[in-house]
């Protein structure tokens, strides 16, 4: 019946949007505890700089540097982790 195919249509469309959410969650979360990790150490030089163990102009240098590492590395492995964002990648840049 019609009723039927509407419903099966539904629960595919459900279980489709299930699968995209858990493959996205297996990509963001290692990004997630990385950059965290990372954005905890860019503190680090902060903390020394205010202790007086660091040069100001160096200590900025080496905080921007790990916020720039964070972005380039988190990126790229977010995009190789999933395999829309890797298709989608591929598509516009090969």
């Amino acid at each position: 019946s019609r009723q039927y195919a509407t419903m099966n249509e539904r629960a595919l469309s459900v279980r489709y949007q299930m699968a995209e959410i858990l493959e996205y969650s297996r990509a963001v979360i290692p990004v997630v505890v990385f950059s965290s990790f990372f954005k905890s150490c860019s503190l680090i030089p902060c903390f020394l700089w205010q202790m007086g163990l660091g040069h100001y102009g160096v200590m900025r240098v080496i905080f921007f540097t790990i916020h720039s590492l964070n972005c380039v590395i988190m990126k790229t492995v977010l995009i190789g982790s999933h395999r829309g964002l890797r298709r989608t990648f591929r598509i516009h840049f090969s």
